[in-house]
């Protein structure tokens, strides 16, 4: 009987379906450097690949993607969330990117403070009482994970602690914010996730020929918008400002995702909203063409 049992477990453990699912694990985050910054919720999907013996010593690429809350495939984010985790699996699958632990970096009540802080000028309606305290909110937020969270998701999860390991991406202000941490530091990221971006943030970055990187640290990028409302309208040509600003800077545009040999993805949406069910269509493109 014993041999029997022993036997059906054997056969389980051979199939594939009961390996270890991916799984997001969740913990609060509080600045011990930084006192603007609030507690926060900081979401790690470590993927299935992750918990495979055979990959016990294996160190894994590491996406920050900020409005962490929202990133997941379930029905609670905002409008039925980016399903960033789930379409990075069926990538796995497909053999079309390795997996990657997805770190979500969740926004505060001051996101606007924080995301877009920096920035000289805001879109029309942003008020700003504080100019300085408005720009101690960003750069705060920038260092905190920088000096902070990046080190603590290295120590604690096996990640690659490089820069070839490390991808960082938003949308709207967070693609804002995304732009910016890749030009304040193209030693820590070596690529950038913008969606639907545009206006002033990607303005103030040509103006100030913020992607003057050396060939040794040259930040890959993925760009898109959509058409489909007034907002990703206005959005689009600032998206498309950048993207022909870094064609002049020597970047090769790709003709696809798969396209290994270039160094900026770039796509407009037509008919697509300011969304994330919309940023979900777009998530597969720029997982291909990131990892």
């Amino acid at each position: 009987m014993q041999k029997f049992i022993l036997l059906i477990l054997l056969t389980f453990m051979a199939f594939p379906f009961f390996a270890q699912e991916g799984k997001i694990e969740t913990f609060k985050h509080s600045s011990e450097t930084y006192p603007l910054m609030k507690k926060r919720t900081i979401y790690v999907y470590l993927p299935k690949a992750y918990f495979n013996a055979k990959n016990e010593n294996k160190k894994f690429p590491v996406l920050y993607m900020f409005d962490g809350q929202n990133l997941w495939d379930k029905k609670s984010s905002a409008w039925g969330g980016w399903k960033v985790e789930t379409a990075m699996e069926k990538l796995v699958k497909k053999r079309k990117m390795p997996p990657c632990i997805i770190v979500g970096l969740s926004c505060s009540v001051n996101r606007t403070k924080e995301y877009a802080g920096w920035c000289n000028e805001l879109p029309p309606g942003e008020k700003i009482t504080d100019p300085e305290e408005f720009k101690q909110y960003a750069k705060d937020h920038r260092l905190m994970i920088v000096e902070e969270i990046i080190p603590l998701i290295e120590k604690k999860y096996r990640a690659i602690s490089d820069r070839s390991g490390r991808v960082i991406a938003g949308s709207s202000y967070g693609a804002f914010l995304a732009a910016h941490f890749a030009a304040e530091h193209p030693d820590i990221f070596c690529g950038a996730g913008l969606f639907s971006g545009g206006s002033t943030g990607f303005e103030q970055i040509i103006a100030e020929d913020g992607f003057n990187f050396n060939p040794e640290n040259k930040v890959r990028f993925y760009i898109d918008c959509g058409t489909g409302d007034y907002l990703e309208k206005l959005l689009v040509v600032g998206s498309r400002k950048l993207k022909d600003y870094l064609i002049t800077k020597g970047y090769k545009q790709a003709k696809s995702p798969r396209d290994s040999k270039a160094d900026l993805f770039y796509q407009e949406c037509e008919g697509e909203p300011h969304n994330e069910k919309a940023w979900s269509l777009r998530v597969p493109a720029f997982l291909e063409f990131m990892f």
